[in-house]
């Protein structure tokens, strides 16, 4: 009797437990929904803004000037950069990079792309559409790094060593990028520094695309990007 009691029990709380897991799938997937402006995810903390110009070189290619935006915050909700004339520039929608919890956008142009001139910054804060408009932005003194770096890699203790020059004149903190070469997609970022050697353990096995970073900074705010993309290779 207790047996039979008990099974019965035990078939009636079956449609109870299948509902509740669907009911936190749903969840889960409602939960997973973004922003306008290139969303697609949920920042926080107190709100950080950038919009700076740069220059990168390239392994095996040519020099592009590069224009590249941030933005982080709680409410922060995605975003887009506007030029001179306050028309959206193609293909600035901020997207959201997962590894870094900001919403970024990198553009690039052949040398001498990007007009001198104010750029805006419009970004999506707790439902309402607000801007972040620099200083006049200019690319014509910009430094690069002053020699081509080196990349070596360990595939017995799966160490990374990029070994630079430091750029002059500037305080500028260095860090390390590796994005999937095939998607675009961010993997790995290290943690930055003022050495002129970044050693960094890699457990991923692949193709990745190493980029060497230098953000110029001015009383902790940053006022310039530097990069040097190497081509990418098997780890």
């Amino acid at each position: 009797m207790w047996t039979s009691r008990c099974l019965a029990r035990h078939r009636q709380m079956i449609p109870l437990a299948v509902w509740l897991l669907g009911a936190v799938i749903l969840l889960a997937l409602v939960g997973c929904g973004g922003g306008g402006g290139g969303g697609g995810g949920a920042t926080g903390g107190a709100l950080e803004l950038a919009l700076v110009p740069g220059k990168m070189t390239q392994e095996g290619s040519s020099n592009m000037d590069v224009l590249f935006a941030t933005a982080k915050g709680t409410g922060v909700s995605g975003g887009w950069i506007e030029n001179q004339q306050g028309v959206k520039i193609p293909g600035s929608d901020l997207s959201f990079e997962s590894v870094t919890g900001r919403y970024e956008r990198l553009l690039t142009r052949p040398t001498d792309g990007f007009p001198t001139g104010t750029y805006v910054l419009k970004y999506l804060h707790g439902g309402e559409t607000k801007e972040y408009r620099p200083n006049p932005l200019s690319w014509t003194v910009l430094p690069r790094f002053p020699s081509a770096p080196v990349k070596m890699w360990d595939s017995f203790t799966r160490y990374l060593t990029v070994q630079f020059s430091s750029i002059p004149g500037a305080s500028v903190r260095y860090f390390l990028r590796m994005y999937n070469p095939n998607s675009g997609l961010l993997r790995k970022e290290t943690f930055d520094t003022t050495a002129s050697e970044i050693r960094e353990y890699v457990p991923d096995i692949g193709d990745m695309q190493v980029m060497l970073v230098g953000d110029i900074r001015e009383g902790g705010v940053l006022k310039a990007r530097i990069l040097h993309f190497f081509q990418a290779s098997q780890f």
